[in-house]
């Protein structure tokens, strides 16, 4: 059953950073799988390895924030892919 969670725009702010540096590791992933020569793999992976560390800081910040806040059931309806909409209060 999908549903309507509500969260704190602070909440909403870090999840949507964590997601948005998920994806952008996801293309570096590709770009590193795709390198056409040694030097275009290392140089991508100097940019792969800082959008890495921002996803880590971001994901930290994140779980963080969702423990210390009280947000566990948006966290837990994101894990259950159970979520219809999030909304701000």
């Amino acid at each position: 059953m999908r549903r309507t969670v509500f969260a704190c725009s602070e909440e909403v702010r870090l999840r949507e950073r964590y997601y948005s540096l998920i994806l952008t590791y996801r293309e570096m992933v590709t770009l590193l799988d795709n390198a056409s020569s040694y030097g275009d793999f290392v140089e991508t992976y100097g940019r792969a390895e800082k959008v890495r560390l921002l996803f880590d800081s971001a994901r930290a910040e994140f779980l963080n924030h969702v423990q210390e806040h009280g947000c566990e059931v948006t966290l837990e309806a994101i894990r259950a892919g159970g979520i219809a909409e999030v909304r701000t209060r």
